[in-house]
Parts: structure tokens; C-alpha cells; sequence
């Protein structure tokens, strides 16, 4: 399975953050990959009116381990609650 993955910035305390859309779920990378393509426009408008307090970096498709290994490269292993669900 893939999920979309924003790497964003906390205006704030400019510390990175990991956002996973955990209500759009893809079979194939390349499916998740067009999705971006066909809907980053409105995904950046959204983005930016629910989370005026951060910077979108990038938009990302990622696996359950891959999404795991950026986890524990951003917050330490094991830290398991740090990722935010959105």
C-alpha cells in the first residue's frame, strides 16, 4: 500500500514535520504518483488553508516502510506516535 507523505516545516520553530493522508490509499506507487499530478494544484490550495502555520516542502508517495524509515530518520527510533495523520 501507498500513502502521500507531505514534508512540511512548522513556520514557527522551523522544525520538519511528516504529515501521512491516511484517507487516500494507493495499490501502486505509480498510481499514487499520477494522483499528484492530476490534483497537486487543489491539494496545495487545501493544504494551505488547513495548516496556515506550515510550509509545505514536498509531496511524497511512500510505502508503510519507507514512510517507517523517514519516521525514524525525523523524530529517533522507535518514537512511533510522532507522525501526524491528517
Amino acid at each position: 500500500m501507498w500513502y502521500i507523505l507531505a514534508l512540511v516545516l512548522i513556520l514557527e520553530t522551523n522544525k520538519p514535520e511528516i504529515l501521512v493522508n491516511m484517507s487516500v490509499v494507493f495499490q501502486t506507487e505509480e498510481h499514487c504518483n499520477n494522483f499528484i499530478k492530476t490534483y497537486k494544484s487543489a491539494m496545495l490550495t487545501q493544504f494551505k488553508l488547513d495548516h496556515p502555520n506550515m510550509h509545505l516542502k514536498h509531496y511524497v508517495c511512500v510505502d508503510n516502510e519507507t514512510g517507517r524509515e523517514i519516521q525514524q530518520q525525523l523524530y529517533g527510533v522507535g518514537d512511533r506516535d510522532s507522525v501526524n495523520k491528517s
